[in-house]
């Protein structure tokens, strides 16, 4: 079935180049990889290179992964369709939609609040395209959100408790 998104043919060049040839081999992370819409995730005039082998600048000092680097970080993972991954470091919600096509739940922590606010505004494409989740405020920023939404940028964690699964990011290191 071809993707309701543009793009889908930069994105399966990604996948097969970047990530597919550099040895992730899981099914479902390299799918969740050639569903989800990077360029949705990242800023103009830094969408026109979203699918390029590097990290992208999203405001505020922070940056989204280089490709290959998500899905090293899913594949070592691991996320199963029962578990539930808590992801610290929402950044531009790349990692989340990710995840989020792969656990049953996911919940990402954004401590920096311009960066999640630019995350879930309302008047962007991801909104629009349904790719972000409900949000609730706090002292952090913080979304829940299951299979079919998005939001969050991280690296693997190791295995929490039982189902549950965290990933935490490098992104917004410093003083909480």
């Amino acid at each position: 079935m071809p993707s309701p998104y543009p793009r889908s043919d930069e994105r399966r060049r990604m996948v097969d180049l970047q990530i597919a040839g550099r040895g992730i081999r899981d099914p479902r992370v390299l799918a969740a990889m050639t569903e989800v819409p990077r360029h949705l995730f990242v800023p103009p005039p830094y969408d026109r290179d979203a699918y390029a082998d590097t990290p992208l600048p999203i405001g505020n000092g922070q940056t989204i992964s280089q490709p290959y680097i998500v899905a090293l970080m899913t594949e070592l993972l691991h996320p199963g369709p029962e578990d539930r991954v808590l992801e610290i470091g929402a950044g531009s919600g790349y990692q989340a939609a990710i995840l989020a096509r792969l656990a049953a739940q996911v919940v990402t922590i954004e401590r920096i609040g311009a960066v999640a606010a630019q995350a879930r505004s309302p008047g962007s494409s991801r909104t629009t395209e349904g790719w972000l989740p409900r949000w609730a405020a706090g002292r952090y920023r913080i979304s829940w959100y299951g299979n079919a939404t998005a939001a969050g940028s991280g690296k693997s964690g190791r295995r929490a408790s039982g189902s549950c699964r965290s990933s935490v990011s490098t992104a917004g290191r410093g003083k909480v």
